[in-house]
């Protein structure tokens, strides 16, 4: 196959272009060139901005079987994509977010993809969970534009929609946040100890990426692409700490209390905070055949790469918030 990657120089972007050319495809990645692919001269590269009419004059007259764009993030960046490529590529993977559902008002978790329409929530005040509204906005609008261009002119867009993300490579060092903290054998504190987790494992999704290109039952389709299994943030914590060989205590704390002193749940722990999306994948499986591995196959494996090529910088979070989070383990009686 002849496929174009839109972005692909890092995490699930970059696994899934390995895995094309190992495959024997054709690649081309179009990205800004700002970060080494690690691919050499086994693709093709195209340096533009994807905003501007540079993109316009890179693909022109070019054709594809397959584009799997994961760098489109607003209504402007799929009216370009679907208006250039119209009538010159078989398929087009938009790499979309469960974040769509949770700027929706009222939407019910498990997300399904017909919970998609309703009205929007009002912009929040917060300065980070406006960011987060704008990012789950911005990704709706692109979406909207490629359903409307599959209605009206065939444009054959798939809108695939993932929850968080794990994996070797995760420039959200979500799971690496969790061991940074565990690495002083202090308490981990866990707000929201029930609420769900159905979050992706990136090597898997980028295999079963590369098998569905072209697939036709999921053209023109919004497709949830999640594990049927759930478990809750008490244990995934638990996993991940009793993977990586940690004797620190789990403390479960309100996040009222958090509140209290001026932070989030997601301040002390990367899972399950109001940004969190939860999907329900009936509807890939169901059509698709979509299989994804319970955490604890895929998470032995995270584990050991967190810990081989461990940062002996921890993330900012930990370095920010790590000497009071167990000042206030102490004032609990941890």
């Amino acid at each position: 196959m002849r496929v174009l990657v839109i972005g692909g120089a890092r995490f699930v972007g970059k696994q899934l272009a390995h895995r094309l050319v190992l495959r024997g495809d054709r690649v081309t990645l179009l990205n800004r060139g700002s970060q080494d692919d690690g691919l050499g001269a086994a693709v093709e590269r195209v340096v533009a901005d994807r905003g501007t009419d540079a993109f316009d004059h890179a693909l022109a007259g070019r054709t594809f079987d397959a584009v799997v764009d994961f760098a489109a993030f607003h209504a402007a960046d799929a009216e370009r994509a679907s208006r250039v490529l119209s009538g010159r590529v078989g398929h087009y993977l938009f790499v979309g977010t469960g974040q769509v559902y949770l700027v929706r008002q009222g939407c019910p978790t498990p997300s399904r993809e017909e919970d998609y329409d309703g009205p929007l929530m009002a912009p929040p005040e917060d300065a980070r969970d406006h960011a987060e509204w704008a990012y789950g906005v911005g990704k709706r609008g692109a979406e909207d534009v490629l359903a409307e261009a599959f209605e009206r002119t065939g444009f054959p867009a798939t809108r695939m929609r993932i929850p968080v993300l794990h994996g070797p490579g995760d420039p959200h060092r979500r799971i690496e946040r969790l061991v940074a903290r565990a690495l002083d054998g202090g308490p981990l504190l866990v707000p929201r100890p029930d609420a769900l987790v159905r979050h992706v494992h990136g090597p898997s999704l980028a295999r079963w990426m590369v098998e569905r290109l072209g697939d036709t039952r999921w053209i023109g389709e919004a497709v949830n692409v999640a594990p049927e299994s759930a478990c809750t943030v008490r244990d995934m914590v638990s996993l991940i700490a009793d993977g990586c060989g940690s004797r620190a205590a789990r403390l479960e704390v309100e996040p009222e209390l958090l509140a209290s002193v001026g932070w989030r749940a997601e301040d002390v722990c990367p899972f399950g905070g109001r940004w969190s999306s939860v999907l329900d994948p009936s509807r890939a499986v169901r059509s698709l055949g979509f299989a994804h591995p319970t955490v604890d196959a895929w998470l032995p494996g995270v584990l050991d790469a967190v810990l081989a090529h461990h940062d002996p910088v921890p993330p900012a979070d930990v370095v920010r918030h790590r000497a009071s989070e167990l000042a206030l383990a102490r004032r609990l009686g941890a």
